[in-house]
């Protein structure tokens, strides 16, 4: 098989390729940086998107936000540019570090996939995977109002984080063969 010439590309399109690229290698513990890195992309564009199209409500960072525990706000909200801009911008810190923590990553791809399903009201089995999978590990974080389906989701769930190559070879053909848009 040889390369294309040429593609021919939307932005959604592009988004969801660098979302669904990101959680491969998520799944797979592949290189924190290139996961964040194609993650915070794939939200940059889905958020210009949503804002082009008229905002269609806040964006979809707002609304988790609002379910997170007042004592985990403020990190949260931090912690979400915080690599991003790093990994991206060398102009005024070419020598500086970045303790950085992997972990922030699972919430800039939790956005992109809640924004993406937001524009297209479509998930891909791979965006589904990881919003289960985000939803079952981070259930800690929500408040008890937070909406009923969120916590219909997490009942009886019962993966680790040391677990989620198990969680995608498990979770990912049971999701490809069921229509989940």
């Amino acid at each position: 098989m040889s390369a294309p010439t040429e593609l021919h590309i939307s932005k959604l399109d592009a988004a969801k390729r660098q979302l669904e690229v990101a959680i491969r290698l998520y799944f797979a513990w592949g290189d924190p940086v290139a996961i964040h890195t194609l993650a915070a992309a794939a939200f940059n564009v889905l958020i210009d998107i949503n804002n082009h199209r008229g905002g269609k409500g806040p964006p979809i960072r707002e609304n988790y936000l609002d379910w997170i525990k007042p004592e985990y706000l403020a990190d949260a909200k931090k912690k979400l540019k915080e690599a991003e801009n790093f990994f991206k911008h060398a102009d005024r810190d070419p020598d500086s570090t970045l303790p950085f923590r992997p972990q922030t990553t699972e919430f800039v791809l939790f956005d992109g996939v809640e924004l993406y399903f937001g524009l297209t009201q479509e998930l891909s089995p791979l965006l589904h995977t990881f919003r289960a999978w985000w939803l079952i590990q981070h259930k800690h974080l929500l408040k008890p109002d937070a909406p009923e389906s969120v916590r219909k989701v997490l009942t009886g769930s019962t993966f680790d984080s040391s677990s989620r190559t198990g969680f995608f070879q498990e979770i990912l053909p049971v999701v490809s063969q069921v229509d989940v848009s």
